[in-house]
């Protein structure tokens, strides 16, 4: 947890339920929105996981598709949220080239990088109301799915 309030995330195993493999596997995209919210309602596995973090009454969820070529993203600190995380869908990390997500301190240069991680990975971040902004770097090669969400 030390790192956590010092870095601004952490980064997480998470088991996901074979049916959202399979979903993504079939890119069947509306099954895998819908097996999300399941796991982002507040019965869901990823709530009770996330509620370890902090306090909160209710998530929203995307799952987002970047492939090549691809916009990088702009500095942003989701300061109306409490919590903020990225859970990857990336069955095969090691083919995507940029699509990093980057960390800071608001106000600072200096940032830190996680690369496109394997699928189950669990980015766990702080938000603007901790002091903290993040991006995500252009996907230039590959394709990078996550599911994103925050906490409110």
């Amino acid at each position: 947890m030390k790192e956590f309030l010092r870095n601004g995330f952490e980064i997480q195993d998470f088991t996901l339920p074979t049916s959202v493999i399979l979903s993504l596997r079939s890119q069947n995209w509306n099954d895998l929105d819908a097996q999300m919210g399941q796991l982002v309602s507040s019965e869901g596995a990823l709530f009770h996981f996330l509620s370890s973090y902090k306090e909160f009454e209710s998530i929203e969820h995307i799952v987002a598709i970047r492939k090549a070529p691809d916009d990088e993203g702009i500095w942003h600190d989701d300061g109306s949220r409490k919590l903020a995380f990225s859970l990857s869908l990336t069955e095969f990390p090691s083919e995507v080239e940029g699509g990093s997500l980057y960390f800071r301190k608001k106000g600072e240069e200096k940032c830190l990088e996680i690369k496109p991680q394997a699928l189950g990975k669990l980015i766990v971040f702080l938000t603007g109301q901790d002091g903290f902004e993040h991006r995500v770097g252009a996907v230039v090669k590959g394709q990078r799915v996550i599911c994103a969400g925050w906490c409110t």
